[in-house]
This record gives structure tokens, sequence and C-alpha cells, in this order.
């Protein structure tokens, strides 16, 4: 029987003479001898913004996270287990736990979180006070192209 040819592997071999583990190192991370790969952690990362959290103080957040869906398992909207907690106040600063509440993931998203992207602003009503397809309109042409035009920094007749 051929066996793995790394050293001190007495493992049946799969391919290329490396047995099914060595060989999958080989191709994950093109070299048998790599346990585990640490490359992407910390600042290698390229997602890496400094270590900054998008919660102040996550430390606490988690600790009244637990905290809220131990003493509560039930969702407050529809009582459903509860998953997830949300900010009554929807900041990510206040993490008291008279502002958390214990929620499912469906009402997490659809009731708490729709509201704040449906009462949002689009840019082009920031920007123009239109809606895309009402500038589209005044200017006959798609709502696609005026997201181009917007792209390439082209000025809309308003």
């Amino acid at each position: 029987m051929k066996t793995c040819k790394i050293k001190g592997c007495n493992k049946k071999h799969e391919a290329r003479d490396y047995c099914k583990m060595h060989y999958t190192r080989l191709c994950r991370h093109g070299d048998p001898s790599i346990v585990k790969y640490k490359g992407c952690r910390g600042e290698k990362n390229p997602r890496w913004k400094g270590g900054i959290s998008k919660y102040p103080n996550r430390i606490v957040l988690r600790k009244n996270r637990l905290i809220i869906l131990m003493n509560n398992p039930k969702c407050e909207v529809c009582g459903k287990e509860a998953t997830q907690v949300h900010h009554k106040d929807l900041g990510k600063t206040n993490h008291e736990l008279s502002n958390l509440m214990a929620v499912c993931h469906k009402c997490h998203f659809g009731r708490c979180h729709k509201l704040v992207f449906k009462n949002r602003k689009s840019k082009y009503q920031d920007r123009y006070g239109k809606t895309k397809k009402e500038l589209a309109k005044i200017n006959g042409v798609s709502p696609d192209r005026i997201e181009r035009w917007e792209n390439q920094g082209r000025s809309f007749l308003i």
C-alpha cells in the first residue's frame, strides 16, 4: 500500500502522493504542512478598519444581550423564540437594558429595521428633491439613464 509522502504520516495516499488531509491542506493553502491559515486575521484582513467595531462598548452589548435573551426567551412582538436584541431608540450606542428588547429575526428586520429604511430618503431626494423615477420623467429618459448620469457626474434638467 502506498502511503502519504509527508514524513511521519502513514495514512493511505489519496492524490499526488498525499493522504486526504495533506492533499486538502495543499489545495487550500498551497502547502501540505500548514495546519491552520492565520493570514487574514487582524491587520492582515482586507476589511480591517483599525479594530473599530460598529457598536461602541460592544462588550456591554454582548453582556446585556445575554441577560435579555436569558430573561426573556420569547419575542416581545410576536411571541416566537427570540434570537436577536433590538435597540428601541434605533441607535448603536445606548446598550442599557431598558433600551433593549428581545425579538425574533423576522420581527427584527421586518418590523423594526424596515421602518428605518422606509422612512429614509433616497440619494436623489436628498440631492434634487425628487425621486429617480420623477427625475427620469422630467428628463424624458429611463431611471437607469438617470443612474448612469449620476455616476458620470452629469447634471439633470430639473
